[in-house]
């Protein structure tokens, strides 16, 4: 299916740039662009301990390894409703706001899966992965493409990737474990810290750009 998505893709291809400076340097500078990157690796970190050790941390509440993974497919399932509305909150709402919503979802979704095993709590707060992961990643691809040239856009979907899919998140799963082999599910707490700094770092961005006239 992704072979033949590709040739539907639209043939667009970004102007040469003949600049000599590194293209990392130039994306890194930016405005609002580090920023925004601390924001989305905040956010997208504090689901360490979700994707490490969710599925040890219910079983060892009782719940079966069949509701488990009905749990992790209602998360897929709301991230994918989200998208299919997304382009419609983009034009609502503004890239940075979407990533503040994912922040904010964050602080509540791990504090209340931190404090409660229910079922019937469970069922209501991962409806909320479509705004800590869903909200939060279609928020920096379109933060990327309204304040990245187009030339710098594959170097700085490059930078995202490598840092918040890769560096933060490797680095998070570690200290991940190490929190919850100490505190169990109360581990989740330190998620929600994580989340509301991002949502607190997405706001500055949120002010900064329009303080610059920016629709961000």
């Amino acid at each position: 299916v992704t072979l033949v998505a590709c040739f539907l893709v639209p043939g667009t291809r970004p102007p040469k740039t003949t600049s000599a400076r590194l293209p990392m340097g130039q994306v890194l500078r930016q405005p609002g662009f580090v920023p925004f990157l601390a924001a989305a690796a905040l956010i997208q970190g504090s689901h360490s301990v979700y994707y490490g050790f969710g599925t040890l941390h219910w079983r060892a509440a009782g719940h079966s390894e069949d509701l488990i993974g009905w749990l992790w497919a209602e998360g897929v399932i709301a991230e994918v409703a989200l998208f299919a509305v997304g382009a419609m909150l983009v034009r609502r709402l503004g890239p940075v706001t979407l990533i503040t919503l994912g922040g904010i979802g964050g602080a509540v979704r791990w504090t209340v899966t931190a404090l409660s095993t229910d079922l019937s709590v469970l069922v209501w707060v991962q409806a909320l992965h479509a705004l800590t992961f869903g909200a939060t990643h279609l928020g920096a691809i379109h933060f990327i493409a309204r304040s990245v040239p187009t030339a710098l856009s594959a170097t700085a979907q490059s930078l995202y990737s490598a840092t918040v899919a890769g560096l933060v998140a490797g680095v998070a799963m570690g200290v991940s474990g190490r929190m919850y082999a100490a505190f169990g599910g109360h581990a989740y707490l330190l998620m929600a810290v994580l989340a509301a700094l991002g949502a607190v770092v997405a706001l500055l961005v949120l002010r900064r750009g329009n303080a610059a006239g920016k629709a961000l």
